[in-house]
């Protein structure tokens, strides 16, 4: 029984395809919803396919399907997979192996982090919260020249934890990409521009939205004060690097740009609809956005299916609320 049948028959107009332009735009969005939760239904993150990393990532979507969740069942639904895949993978003695390794870069330790938090939101008691915590506790004050938003969101998610041995916020948040971005307006590279110049600009607009992400706990939490005084620069660069990126069909950066407007409660703004216009058709007919070009991760395809896939829920939701 697939996932894709089950909200067909939970919500009749997602049985229009997707793929076809005279349907009302909510029929194909919900149908662009049910194609895409059925690829990941079909494509689940395991060890060999995606690893550690890609199953928390499917924790983190899951959490945020459960809360746009259509009607009661799809949230039952998402609410036991996203339970049942925390305490899966608190019981994996590959995730044990990795908590406890001594020694290993700080993007990892800000994985396990956010897994530990994942699992508390999920009501779960996580054995190892103790040994991440301290281990990542002891990796923010050795590695010191690691990037400033990896010490950033890696601090703000073990904050939530217990709040103890974390290092002073306001010192990481005065050297993050936000507030270099409230000091200096950044400024995107024009069509044409050198690889070098987009892969640049690129992974700085990844960066800004992890830090955002962070700070509003994927949307859960409201803007803080000190976020409220940088919010115009913030917005100002997040609608426009939904438009870049939908220049570039780089479908993963437009989808995880186009979620953090969404989660700073940002009105749904003409050219962000137009790039979600443009995400919705180019949905491939397996439910997928193709392979991505700029992925690092193992498989190049899951991670943009579920951002893309978050990204048209927040698109129905900004629709129904007027935008």
């Amino acid at each position: 029984f697939s996932l894709l049948l089950w909200i067909a028959v939970t919500t009749a107009p997602a049985t229009v395809l997707a793929g076809q332009p005279n349907q009302p735009i909510e029929r194909r969005i919900d149908a662009a919803i049910a194609e895409a939760y059925n690829w990941i239904e079909s494509h689940r993150a395991t060890l060999e396919d995606g690893g550690l990393t890609d199953i928390i990532d499917e924790g983190v979507a899951f959490r945020f399907f459960r809360e746009h969740a259509r009607t009661a069942s799809q949230r039952e639904h998402f609410s036991r997979l996203f339970t049942d895949q925390l305490a899966s993978l608190n019981e994996l003695a590959e995730f044990e192996a990795w908590a406890r390794r001594p020694s290993k870069p700080l993007i990892e330790h800000y994985h396990l982090v956010l897994a530990v938090h994942l699992s508390k939101t999920a009501g779960l008691s996580c054995p190892l919260s103790a040994v991440i915590a301290e281990q990542a506790q002891r990796a923010l004050a050795t590695l010191i020249f690691d990037s400033p938003t990896v010490r950033l969101t890696t601090a703000v998610f073990l904050s939530r934890l217990d709040g103890k041995g974390v290092p002073d916020l306001a010192a990481l948040l005065s050297r993050s990409m936000i507030e270099q971005l409230n000091r200096q307006p950044m400024v995107l590279p024009a069509p044409g521009a050198t690889d070098r110049l987009v892969n640049t600009a690129t992974w700085w607009l990844y960066a800004l939205v992890h830090e955002l992400v962070a700070l509003t706990d994927f949307g859960r939490l409201p803007v803080s004060p000190w976020l409220a005084e940088r919010r115009d620069a913030v917005v100002e660069v997040l609608v426009e690097a939904v438009t870049w990126a939908s220049e570039q069909r780089n479908h993963d950066l437009l989808a995880e740009a186009a979620v953090t407007l969404y989660f700073l409660g940002e009105p749904l703004r003409p050219q962000v609809r137009k790039a979600l216009d443009m995400l919705l058709a180019d949905q491939k007919p397996d439910g997928s956005w193709g392979t991505s070009t700029v992925s690092t991760r193992r498989n190049k395809e899951r991670h943009t299916v579920l951002t893309a896939t978050a990204a048209l829920l927040a698109y129905r939701a900004w629709r129904q609320s007027g935008g």
